[in-house]
């Protein structure tokens, strides 16, 4: 069974050291709504919930409402090295249409070791510039 939006904030919360109290105020919600979504209590939080957690916990909402991304050598990291792993992953990795071909102008040729380097730099560039200007 894969684990829930609850218990990922949950994992999440514990993994950078902070108490429900300390999650709720970072994220400008009440406690009760942090403690009723690690309880996985009825009912859909709202986007706007799951923003302000993420932005709190300093990952991607989708990181909370989808399953937790492995990396290739599963339990020699952290989490956060399995996230930052997958995040990569899903950056360099070109989306797939419902056919599973490639959408967009995808090159056949593999990309050089300055290319890999010049993307990498502008991922972390644009993950920086958007998590630094807090929850939209």
């Amino acid at each position: 069974m894969s684990p829930t939006v609850g218990d990922n904030v949950g994992r999440l919360r514990r993994l950078r050291g902070l108490t429900q109290e300390q999650l709720a105020e970072a994220a400008g919600l009440a406690v009760e709504t942090i403690q009723k979504l690690e309880q996985n209590k009825p009912g859909s939080p709202r986007m706007s919930t799951l923003r302000a957690i993420a932005a709190a916990l300093a990952v991607p909402t989708s990181v909370l409402v989808g399953p937790p991304v492995a990396s290739p050598a599963a339990g020699a990291g952290s989490d956060d090295d399995e996230i930052a792993v997958g995040l990569l992953r899903r950056a360099l990795t070109p989306a797939r249409g419902l056919s599973g071909t490639a959408v967009g102008d995808v090159s056949t040729d593999p990309p050089t070791v300055r290319e890999l380097q010049m993307s990498i730099a502008d991922i972390d560039r644009i993950y920086h510039e958007a998590y630094s200007a807090g929850p939209r």
